[in-house]
């Protein structure tokens, strides 16, 4: 067997362990449509408490083009509209109704125990700069709160 020839079989090993690893990062099943993750959404609200006042939910916004969700991709967008419409009401009241921000306070720590708030969702860094933001509200400072609103929650300006 000549060199040209022992490359071209390492070539094609090669591509096939490669291949064969990429294709076990992901399962077709964690993947779905537009309507479940939709309700997926709707479920996750359905169990959701918002402020007195708030609009709603809004629902998943529907694509204008065929996309895969991730499973548990409407659950953790309902929860995170959830988080924007308590920070809302925190930084809306917290210089002017104590008994409605204390509630947002309270409500908003909850998050730990969401699934948007998971490892599997949120890396270190967004977990600690959450307890940092509420650290920083208990003490009477927006300016967490102000800035991960305005970065993070455009969604709610809309409504």
């Amino acid at each position: 067997m000549d060199i040209g020839h022992r490359r071209h079989i390492a070539t094609m090993i090669t591509f096939g362990v490669i291949m064969v690893s990429i294709s076990g990062c992901s399962s077709e099943d964690e993947f779905t449509g537009y309507g479940p993750a939709a309700g997926e959404y709707r479920d996750a609200a359905a169990k959701l408490t918002l402020p007195g006042g708030a609009k709603g939910f809004p629902g998943l916004a529907k694509p204008e083009e065929e996309t895969s969700y991730q499973q548990g991709f409407g659950l953790t967008q309902a929860q995170f509209y959830w988080r924007c419409a308590w920070e809302r009401e925190w930084l809306d009241t917290q210089g002017s109704d104590g008994k409605r921000a204390k509630v947002a306070l309270f409500e908003l720590q909850k998050a730990h125990s969401m699934e948007f708030m998971s490892k599997k969702h949120l890396d270190d860094l967004g977990r600690s700069n959450f307890d940092a933001y509420m650290e920083q509200a208990k003490l009477g400072d927006p300016s967490g709160f102000q800035q991960h609103f305005k970065a993070n929650c455009k969604e709610m300006d809309r409504l």
